[in-house]
């Protein structure tokens, strides 16, 4: 696909549109951008901290989280009987690099 953008070109090709979509798509609630911001800041987080950053249940939480892991927006590893999850540069990067494209 070609998308003109103020006088510029832009090459995109339907397998880039489909990721940076389902991408966003992974992203564009409230509680799973807090999840996003608090992983960023924390460098990382269990269901039950962040069930108590962001005042939900943690069923709650992890719906969200699944939901960013099968877009595989974040990782997670254990660690010392609990579960921690991270978020993944190369998927958000993608995101920030597809964005600058639609300029």
């Amino acid at each position: 696909m070609i998308y003109l953008s103020e006088n510029k070109v832009t090459h995109i090709n339907q397998e880039q549109l489909d990721l940076v979509t389902d991408l966003l798509r992974a992203i564009t609630h409230p509680v799973r951008l807090a999840i996003l911001d608090i992983l960023d800041r924390e460098h990382g987080a269990s269901v039950s901290y962040l069930a108590g950053a962001l005042r939900l249940d943690q069923s709650t939480v992890s719906l969200h989280l699944r939901y960013l892991r099968e877009a595989k927006v974040v990782t997670r590893e254990r660690k010392d009987g609990f579960i921690y999850y991270y978020n993944h540069p190369d998927r958000l990067s993608t995101i920030a690099k597809a964005l600058k494209g639609f300029r």
